[in-house]
């Protein structure tokens, strides 16, 4: 009996333990609510550029290679290097000695030739009186005739040769062209010359390094956005952290393709009064495309979050166009609601009759009515209307996520926003949020998977920058 009561005791015991270690691996094996990690930015106001980047190389605007018509050997070199010349300045000579002796030779043919045209003369005057006698025949006369007329050309053709000899002599003193500095010399005193088909560059002549241009190779996907007149930023390795200033004076129509890549040259003009810049070197090109100041300033980053699995947030619908029965494609509609017309500059500017007088888009005959009369019931959107249409700004549509609510207890909302320009890292925000939202860059829900709800409800922007899907570096 005892026996049996102490085997009684020590299942009970077992049975308790397990149960106890049951307990034990459950309690510790459950996994605790899963709480999202937010990284967020404070929407703050400031400068956004939007600008197209190239390379380019520094010229002078003037640049003019001189060099030698006739051969010889150049017996004085007068200028160097950096030497400031002006025009008709000698710059070298070359040795006169062979064409100083075919110019006299060429002036002794003159002579003899001059001397038989006299002779000849002579001749025909007397067969002439001999004519009228009739003494010499008809035909000897003309013979004679003939002759003459031979020795005039004759005449003409040494004072030709002695011209040319002449200006063979001029051209072995050589001179500067243009007012300017000699950036090269590619010839030393005592060197022989050989002028054959190409003249030989004996000197290089910018005419003036306080102004000097920028060829800049812009890519044909940003070349539609580069016109004259557009300022220019741009950098030198030879000044790390400091800036210069231009401004695009010629846009080339003619392309050059390299390894099946297309470029056009802009031209873009640079004052350089202190003549830290040189010739040669190469500067990294920013053409100023759009600029906003005090604008709000979205990180792009926040245009990109994608939302993990099992964290659902309801996306707002994309606004219905006005006039229009649905809603319109991702980025090109307007604020949602009759006032959303004012709101919509990527909708209305630009189209219409001239000076704005037909209906907005032109799709509906009232269009214009509802639009005036949006306008007139929200005046703070319309004055934003006029103010981007005035600045021919367009927008586009997109969805950014933000932490509404009080600290202890936020809450994540979708918000559907309208953006301008961006300069690759920030994009500036039209409409749908105001300085200090705090707006979420990335989130992290510990254990779940990474989803593209969200990311499909928003257009993407090419690379970072740009609006209506076209992208642009920034500076």
């Amino acid at each position: 009996m005892t026996k049996s009561r102490h085997i009684g005791r020590y299942c009970t015991f077992l049975i308790l333990a397990a149960a106890i270690a049951g307990a034990g691996w459950w309690y510790f094996r459950r996994s605790p609510a899963a709480v999202p990690v937010y990284q967020t930015v404070t929407l703050k106001k400031g400068s956004i550029v939007q600008a197209v980047t190239a390379t380019g190389v520094l010229q002078p605007i003037v640049i003019v290679d001189v060099g030698s018509q006739v051969s010889g050997r150049l017996k004085d070199v007068l200028v160097d290097f950096n030497d400031k010349v002006a025009k008709d300045q000698v710059l070298a000579r070359i040795d006169p000695a062979t064409f100083e002796s075919a110019l006299a030779q060429a002036e002794s043919e003159l002579l003899n030739a001059r001397a038989n045209l006299r002779l000849q003369r002579s001749n025909l005057e007397r067969s002439r009186k001999l004519s009228e006698q009739n003494l010499v025949s008809s035909s000897a006369l003309e013979q004679l005739e003939a002759t003459l007329e031979q020795a005039e050309a004759a005449v003409r053709i040494r004072e030709f040769a002695v011209d040319s000899r002449k200006t063979d002599l001029e051209r072995c003193t050589i001179v500067a062209p243009i007012d300017g500095m000699v950036i090269s010399r590619n010839v030393q005193t005592g060197q022989t010359v050989a002028a054959s088909l190409n003249a030989p560059v004996l000197f290089t002549i910018a005419n003036d390094l306080a102004r000097m241009q920028i060829a800049a190779a812009i890519s044909e996907a940003d070349i539609g956005s580069i016109a004259d007149g557009q300022a220019v930023k741009f950098t030198v390795d030879a000044y790390p952290g400091r800036g210069f200033t231009g401004k695009v004076r010629q846009v080339r129509n003619a392309a050059k393709s390299v390894e099946n890549v297309v470029t056009y040259e802009a031209i873009i003009d640079v004052e350089n009064p202190g003549g830290r810049l040189k010739p040669g070197m190469t500067a990294n090109v920013s053409v100023i495309i759009q600029s906003r100041e005090d604008a709000l300033r979205l990180a792009n980053a926040a245009l990109r979050v994608r939302l993990p699995q099992g964290l659902e947030v309801s996306i707002p619908p994309e606004p219905e166009r006005p006039g229009r029965t649905g809603g319109g494609a991702p980025g090109d509609g307007g604020g949602g609601g009759e006032a959303a017309a004012a709101a919509a500059p990527g909708d209305m500017e630009g189209r219409g009759s001239p000076g704005g007088g037909g209906a907005p888009g032109g799709e509906d005959p009232d269009r214009r009515a509802r639009f005036m009369e949006a306008m007139a019931a929200n005046p703070e959107m319309a004055a934003r209307f006029r103010d981007r249409a005035g600045r021919g700004a367009p927008t586009a549509s997109r969805v950014v996520f933000k932490l509404a609510g009080p600290p202890e207890a936020q809450k994540l909302e979708a918000v559907r926003v309208r953006t301008g320009i961006s300069d690759g890292s920030f994009t500036e925000v039209v409409d749908g949020l105001q300085e200090g939202d705090t707006i979420v860059t990335s989130v992290v829900l510990p254990g779940a998977k990474a989803s593209s709800n969200a990311s499909s409800q928003m257009r993407a922007f090419g690379s970072d920058g740009g609006v209506g899907g076209r992208g642009f570096r920034g500076f």
